[in-house]
């Protein structure tokens, strides 16, 4: 026999990395809603730390990692992944006093908020349209303005989970008192026909001379009159507040 030698054909080897898989999805969820996770990018086959074998998974409050195999057969296994499932809190509080109150009434205000199950935290506050916030379960604030404020509590869990609630406290106006003379002659003082907190309510107003013409007349009258087109004199007038079922009569008079 002669010397024979056979040669393979070529067989090409690539080195193929191990993969470095991420996971990816919501850390937290609220409404005890559980979370799904998957992966930044596909692999050909899962192993999740809570035994699933799909490319997602669907878990509850827990640390969790994923091991992943390529098309090449190559293992990686993931960074845990933290996941925290809260409830969502049911926000709430009540006054004291009540409302409605007059103009400088202190309010204390006093969390009545519900964590279902998750422990609050956190407590934030706006109370009647200011800029800065109050924090803590209770807070006490004066309200001086007459009108309807808007009082707002923010909570938080610890899982951060937040809800809202919303509550208007009314500070009611003085009476209306009026004024019976007035000199608008531009001094810049007692220039104009005034009530005392007219403009807290929606009214009309009717001025009429000594004769019962008309001579002013308006709604929601807010202390701007001058009366720069009739004479000096004595004039009679009729304020009515609809909302308040209330008429006011009386007579003014312009001196200048």
């Amino acid at each position: 026999l002669g010397d024979c030698t056979l040669e393979s054909e070529p067989i090409t080897v690539v080195a193929a990395e191990d993969p470095v898989p991420v996971i990816t999805g919501p850390s937290t969820s609220c409404g005890g809603l559980p979370v799904t996770l998957t992966t930044t990018e596909p692999f050909a086959a899962y192993n999740w730390s809570n035994g699933d074998l799909t490319a997602t998974t669907t878990v509850e409050t827990g640390v969790y990692t994923v091991t992943v195999t390529t098309e090449e057969g190559c293992e990686g296994t993931s960074s845990a992944f933290p996941v925290v499932v809260g409830n969502t809190p049911t926000a709430g509080f009540f006054t004291d006093p009540f409302s409605p109150q007059p103009p400088g009434t202190t309010v204390m205000f006093t969390d009545t908020s519900n964590g279902n199950g998750s422990v609050i935290t956190e407590w934030e506050w706006w109370i009647g349209g200011n800029d800065s916030t109050l924090s803590g379960p209770n807070v006490e604030y004066t309200l001086h303005s007459p009108g309807s404020h808007t009082i707002t509590l923010v909570v938080t869990t610890s899982e951060g989970c937040m809800d809202t609630v919303q509550v208007q406290f009314v500070i009611q106006p003085g009476d209306v008192i009026p004024y019976n003379v007035f000199s608008p002659n531009g001094d810049g003082s007692n220039d104009f026909f005034v009530f005392d907190n007219v403009q807290y309510y929606n009214n009309h107003l009717a001025v009429y001379n000594r004769w019962g013409q008309l001579v002013y007349e308006t709604n929601n009258y807010r202390n701007n009159w001058r009366a720069t087109d009739v004479p000096e004199g004595t004039y009679f007038y009729v304020l009515k507040l609809p909302d308040e079922d209330r008429e006011y009569t009386g007579h003014v008079t312009i001196l200048r």
